[in-house]
């Protein structure tokens, strides 16, 4: 993989967001904008994190929940991964994996995001970038509350 790649729309993020996936041995952070999450949900994600924690891995994730996406955030508890809600980031997307790989990208102003929607996202192998990133993504973590808490109850 290349040190650094610079993506130009949403689908290619999100193919280079499942080849991070797929090289993550330890854990993986998420922080993604509702329409980003149900784009990768219908992508893939869904079973290559199901695997990935399978095989021992750690995934926490960051999403606005909503009545659009209850569905696919249960998806992801009943998979095992930490997934809390949060509404205080904006454009914002990011996945990082194992601390040394990631895909980042800001889109202010763009509230629904499709696949070929334009976005410059940086996919990088600096530990350093993704160490930052991971600081920026646990102090939304902490602020966040846990996505049970905003799901409704079960029917029947």
């Amino acid at each position: 993989m290349p040190p650094e790649l610079i993506t130009s729309n949403v689908r290619d993020a999100l193919a280079v967001g499942l080849k991070i996936l797929e090289s993550a041995t330890e854990e993986l952070a998420w922080l993604v904008p509702s329409s980003v999450f149900t784009l990768a949900m219908s992508h893939g994600f869904a079973d290559k994190t199901s695997a990935f924690i399978q095989n021992g891995g750690v995934v926490r994730g960051i999403v606005e929940v909503s009545a659009a996406n209850i569905k696919d955030v249960r998806i992801c508890l009943e998979c095992g991964q930490d997934v809390r809600h949060s509404e205080d980031f904006g454009g914002v997307f990011m996945l990082v994996a194992d601390g040394r790989e990631s895909i980042s990208a800001i889109n202010t102003g763009v509230a629904n995001l499709t696949l070929d929607t334009a976005t410059t996202a940086l996919w990088s192998e600096n530990p350093s970038y993704a160490q930052y990133l991971l600081t920026v993504f646990e102090q939304i973590w902490v602020e966040a509350v846990p996505a049970t808490e905003r799901l409704p109850a079960r029917q029947g």
